[in-house]
């Protein structure tokens, strides 16, 4: 009944492997990473192992017993493949401490002795593996045939080692599963692992048998089913792994695409919004009329918040380089989110951590993803509801997550909500652009929150069910410095005695920025591009009457930008106080500004308020 039973299943062992080993010669050639190179060479080194396996059943049927026993030099040599194999796999795998990395490649080393060793046992005393001939019978039965050899000293020492070797995988991914909670990947090659020394136990017990004869013989050995189980099981949570961060990557890769044209779009419209909102603010400083005022302070909000909207495009786009400061994420996570949430009729509860860590942050984009998901919990609950949001320190989540995240401090935030959830079927979508179950959203909300996370160098995860609502969990690099005391609201608009030179390619922006600084008390003279203004600059430095201030537009196309004009003008005067101009913040020139030689930086649009700031800071600074 069981006569060709060990070659169908040997043959089907193979088979599984050899599909592994394609797939993952193909995975590492797109992709050249070592965690995949690992798994191919440990996919190999199996399906070697099961194939000598089958070679030496085939010997032993073909009734060549020589033959059969120079099969095990190729079994030999895979099981210390194997073996070598085993901690590297391991070592890209797992997230590992000092200590496990050290003792992970002390095993590698030792295996690679061993590889050495064995091969030269193999080619040397072959009859150290398989020591005698015995009568064999006619056909293939289990556990019950006289076979043709006796274990040597070295079979059992390889199948030992191969065992040690499974259960220090065991452990490692034991504690990658605990310490770190990774599920999605390592539950896999743990249950392999497992399984693996189990099915080396019970070849352990038959060769111990006081007959003492080579069972694999007459029946193949259990420890091929074991490796052959545990390397599926590891590519399965390999593949699982790639597909999880094939995911993050593609979703990344949509979002820049759709940020290329957003940015685009954005940079032209703030600069109209530049001349609109700059306009209103000099109409309400020359209304006397109280309700003109009020229309003009209406018109005004309208278009801040359009400049939101330019804004938010920037978020994603490639535009939207965040300008860090050291904040408070607790403070701005309950501002804006009380903000979000006046008259409505959903509640919030905050449990903010005391020690939580400070970040360097753009508190504006922050506060944008805050208000992004505090919108979506209150769109999904219209007859109210109540929404919980906590801050603390705590990335269990992250690192279950993210591998290498153990290696930095991360601030922790969670919004969570009561409502009905997000179905499972959507709820890996929700990060795409233009993706929405809403008839009147636009799907960008959360991508947006994802671009600005993910910029900040953050990582965003959601989760959901019909029962507990939904729940963001979102991590920010924490801050090494502390935070800085709030500044005033009060706004001083400073009053020019001096001369201004400013520098636009829009005519528009030119003649509004223009009567603003003319309106501050300033001189102004105006150019269209870098050439220009460096011309006026240096001729008004030679003549003894340098220009007060200086504004730049960074980007000026078809010409001199304002990061190489503020360096040809330092050069001819180092004092110079020079203010960089943008609508397109894509420059790392506008974070730091400082080290590209500006005194300050007024992103577009602005007010006459914010173009006065900008100038005070830039001339005290």
């Amino acid at each position: 009944m069981y006569t060709y039973l060990p070659v169908v299943y040997l043959g089907i062992c193979m088979g599984i492997l050899f599909i592994g080993s394609v797939s993952f010669t193909y995975l590492y050639l797109s992709t050249r990473e070592k965690l995949h190179l690992a798994m191919l060479l440990v996919g190999i080194a199996g399906l070697i192992f099961v194939g000598g396996e089958l070679a030496v059943l085939f010997s032993y049927l073909a009734d060549n017993p020589p033959l059969g026993r120079q099969m095990h030099r190729i079994q030999a040599l895979a099981a210390a493949a194997f073996i070598i194999n085993l901690p590297f796999l391991v070592y890209q795998m797992m997230e590992l401490n000092d200590v496990l990395k050290k003792t992970t490649l002390a095993l590698y080393w030792a295996g690679f002795a061993l590889f050495v060793a064995l091969a030269a046992a193999a080619f040397i005393e072959p009859s150290l593996f398989i020591s005698q001939d015995i009568p064999m019978a006619g056909e293939l039965n289990i556990w019950l045939a006289p076979v043709r050899g006796k274990t040597g000293p070295l079979f059992i020492l390889r199948d030992a080692i191969v065992a040690a070797f499974m259960l220090y995988t065991i452990f490692c991914m034991a504690y990658e599963v605990i310490m770190h909670r990774r599920y999605s990947y390592a539950l896999f090659p743990l249950a392999g692992s497992v399984i693996a020394v189990l099915f080396v136990y019970f070849d352990f017990l038959h060769i111990y048998n006081p007959r003492n004869i080579m069972h694999v013989d007459s029946h193949s050995s259990f420890t091929s089913i074991g490796i052959t189980i545990f390397i599926m099981l590891s590519m399965v949570g390999t593949l699982n792994l790639f597909i999880n961060r094939s995911r993050e990557i593609d979703r990344a890769r949509r979002v820049e695409s759709l940020g290329i044209f957003a940015g685009g779009v954005a940079h032209d419209f703030n600069n109209l919004l530049t001349v609109i909102m700059g306009n209103i603010s000099l109409a309400r400083l020359a209304a006397t009329d109280p309700e003109m005022e009020n229309n003009l302070v209406a018109a005004e909000k309208s278009a801040v918040k359009a400049s939101e909207l330019t804004r938010q495009l920037l978020f994603f786009s490639k535009g939207g380089t965040p300008v860090k400061s050291v904040t408070s994420l607790g403070n701005l996570i309950v501002s804006t989110a009380n903000l979000v949430l006046s008259g409505s009729s959903v509640k919030c509860r905050f449990a903010i951590s005391p020690d939580l860590h400070p970040v360097a942050v753009d508190p504006g984009q922050i506060g944008q993803v805050v208000q992004n998901i505090i919108i979506n919990a209150m769109q999904a609950m219209p007859e109210g509801g109540e929404i919980d949001i906590e801050a603390d320190n705590d990335c269990t989540r992250l690192w279950s997550e993210v591998p290498g995240s153990r290696k930095k401090r991360f601030a922790h935030f969670v919004i969570s909500d009561n409502g009905p959830g997000i179905p499972r079927r959507h709820l890996r979508r929700v990060f795409d652009p233009y993706f929405t179950t809403k008839p009147t959203g636009t799907g960008l909300g959360l991508t947006i929150s994802y671009s600005v996370i993910h910029k900040h160098g953050g990582h965003i995860f959601v989760s959901s069910s019909r029962k507990s609502g939904t729940r963001f969990d979102i991590y920010l690099p924490a801050s090494t410095h502390a935070t800085r005391a709030p500044a005033g609201n009060a706004l001083e608009k400073p009053k020019g005695t001096g001369t201004a030179l400013l520098m636009d390619d829009e005519p528009l922006i030119l003649s509004v920025a223009e009567k603003m600084l003319v309106r501050m008390g300033y001189s102004v003279t105006t150019a269209k591009n870098g050439e220009e203004a460096l011309e006026l600059f240096r001729k008004a430095h030679d003549a003894g009457t340098p220009f007060t201030l200086t504004v730049l537009d960074l980007t000026v196309p078809g010409g001199m930008g304002g990061k190489e004009s503020v360096r040809k003008m330092l050069h001819i005067d180092p004092s110079a106080k020079v203010l960089a101009s943008s609508g397109y913040s894509n420059d790392p020139a506008i974070e730091h500004f400082r080290d590209h030689g500006f005194s300050g930086v007024v992103e577009k649009p602005y007010r006459f308020d914010d173009f006065a700031r900008a100038l005070r800071g830039a001339l005290e600074g």
